[in-house]
């Protein structure tokens, strides 16, 4: 019994060093990119307003300084615009694709939208 115990516990210790995020850098270049599913490009769309809408409520909240910035005014920025962003981000750097995508997006949005 203790063999099993014991088993079951360094299963659980390796899974939780390998864990990347329920979507990689890869599976979100995919459905943004190289899918022509609607539904695809849907979650893709889905996937990275959910990590700015998150992100901008901690930021709003006073839990994490401002990393990145829209633009703001006439010229603002569009979700077409910001998964464009992604989707460069993603492909200039190919090595993390394995990472978390939600990561990875974040980054994107403080290469594309530094603040002045």
């Amino acid at each position: 019994m203790g063999k099993i115990v014991a088993a079951c516990v360094l299963m659980v210790l390796s899974s939780a060093q390998a864990w990347a995020g329920f979507v990689s850098g890869s599976d979100l270049l995919e459905q943004c990119k190289l899918s022509e599913s609607p539904f695809m490009q849907g979650e893709c769309f889905g996937y990275i307003a959910g990590v700015a809408d998150i992100v901008g409520n901690f930021k709003d909240a006073g839990w994490r300084e401002k990393d990145y910035c829209w633009p703001s005014g006439e010229s603002g920025v569009t979700l077409g615009q910001v998964k464009q962003d992604v989707v460069g981000f993603l492909e200039k750097h190919p090595e993390d694709l394995h990472k978390s995508a939600s990561g990875l997006v974040y980054l994107a949005f403080v290469e594309a939208y530094p603040c002045k």
